[in-house]
């Protein structure tokens, strides 16, 4: 940016009378310089954000504990400097190591920084029934690139109030038909820095259900084991196991809006308390979820308990109350984390329980009433550190997940990844190669107490992904 004074330099006027205004004018500019480089410099502590895709590594876990600083938010304070010549104001980054991009005015607290990243993965997955379908193998590219800007205005007589809004778009490596770009987070916030904020829009909620880096969102193994080998075991259309209960009946990005507040009561400690509602293909959506978390040097907890309900948007009939798509979720778990480096532990524990009703009779549907139970943990190693003087993370997870249904219809899902994971050194960019294996057992009633066995549906698939996050 260029020096204020040299303003007058490009004006194509001359004369006597504009030498005196400029000898008259400069003084004033160059104090109102100086006064703003010496001016108070707000802290740039952004605002807490529980980051949605997959729990980071054990050497560079990020504190997704509530503090008041949250990692991967470049720090973006313009501040004054006098020039090396002139003495007049330019404005620079605060930190040339973060990503500076964009400044303001410098008498301004008014921020505007990037934020997003790139997920690529190569992946081949193959499927069995135990020989009743002929196996299914799958090669398998997909990723997305995540960008969008973050608005950010700092105020009040030290700089900790906030008003802040972002917007960030998603654009997928695997289109199907037509070109897909679709929206990530899209939400405002207002608050005091470390003490609370309100936030409004679309967003994920607080994770309290950590699976370690072998189960990333949207990916194969995610997903598990398929029992429609007969059609496709495609992401977009297949049939898996039942997915890991991890309070998340209100937790995901969806088409329903979200309001949280957070509260920080100490620094080791938070609360979000959320509220969800809208129109989800037809449905109306309420929801409501707590979340608890807190952190301390070796020992991280998190708890959380939910409630969604769906009612038609057209009143019943008195004859039918509960006609037309009407169900109630609830749900609570959390989980128990130790790290001491070079070593991480972690387990978890969550159950749901869905009722559901019949659309046209009202009546409960007991094959799709259900409480859903999950219990996993994962261990890391960070091998690297000890052998190499960088880190190389060697890790394992595991999860169970159960489905007994009002009529004693029973499903199990064992899932287990094992990764190995190196950071590149910048920006926590990082590659990894995940191996999983999953196994679904279902048991069908057949009366009186007995229950027919199906045979099992498993899955083994091979990933590498290369994540570059800005």
């Amino acid at each position: 940016m260029k020096a204020r004074s040299s303003v007058f330099h490009r004006i194509g006027v001359s004369g006597l009378g504009l030498l005196s205004f400029l000898a008259l004018v400069a003084p004033s500019r160059q104090a109102l310089a100086q006064g703003d480089a010496a001016g108070a410099k707000p802290a740039a502590d952004d605002e807490e954000e529980e980051e949605e895709e997959e729990d980071a590594p054990a050497a560079d876990k990020p504190q997704d504990t509530p503090a008041p600083e949250a990692k991967g938010e470049a720090k973006v304070d313009a501040v004054a400097t006098p020039a090396a010549n002139d003495g007049a104001a330019v404005v620079q980054a605060d930190n040339q190591s973060e990503q500076p991009n964009g400044f303001v005015p410098a008498e301004s607290k008014s921020t505007m920084q990037w934020h997003g990243g790139l997920e690529t993965d190569a992946t081949y997955a193959g499927y069995s029934n135990g020989g009743v379908d002929n196996p299914l193998g799958y090669y398998d590219m997909r990723g997305r690139f995540v960008v969008g800007p973050t608005l950010q205005h700092r105020f009040g007589a030290d700089g900790t109030w906030f008003v802040a809004a972002r917007g960030e778009m998603v654009a997928w490596v695997r289109e199907r038909g037509s070109y897909q770009i679709n929206a990530d987070d899209v939400y405002g916030q207002v608050g005091k820095k470390g003490l609370f904020d309100l936030k409004v829009g679309r967003f994920q909620a607080w994770r309290v259900y950590h699976k370690g880096a072998g189960f990333d969102l949207y990916t194969i193994e995610d997903q598990g084991a398929c029992g429609s080998l007969s059609t496709s075991c495609s992401l977009e259309s297949g049939i898996f196991g039942p997915h890991t209960y991890e309070v998340n009946f209100n937790y995901y990005r969806e088409a329903a809006g979200k309001a949280a507040v957070h509260i920080y009561p100490t620094p080791w400690a938070g609360i979000e308390v959320l509220g969800l509602m809208g129109n989800a293909d037809g449905p109306n959506q309420l929801g409501a979820r707590a979340a608890a978390l807190v952190h301390f040097p070796y020992v991280r907890g998190s708890a959380a308990i939910e409630y969604r309900g769906t009612r038609p948007p057209r009143e019943p009939d008195a004859s039918c109350p509960k006609c037309g798509n009407v169900s109630n979720n609830i749900g609570f778990g959390g989980g128990l984390e130790l790290t001491i480096k070079p070593v991480a532990v972690g387990v978890n524990y969550a159950q749901g329980k869905e009722t559901r009703y019949n659309n046209t009779t009202g009546v409960l549907d007991t094959d799709a009433s259900n409480t859903r139970t999950s219990l996993g943990g994962y261990a890391e190693l960070d091998v690297g550190s000890l052998a190499i003087d960088r880190s190389l993370i060697l890790g394992f997870g595991l999860n169970r997940t159960e489905v007994l249904d009002q009529v004693d219809n029973f499903d199990q899902h064992y899932q287990g990844a094992a990764y190995a994971l190196f950071p590149l050194g910048f920006n926590d960019a990082a590659v990894k190669l995940v191996v999983s294996q999953a196994t679904w057992d279902i048991q069908t009633t057949t009366g009186m107490g007995m229950a027919k066995a199906l045979p099992t549906n498993t899955m083994r698939a091979a990933r590498v992904r290369f994540t570059y996050p800005f």
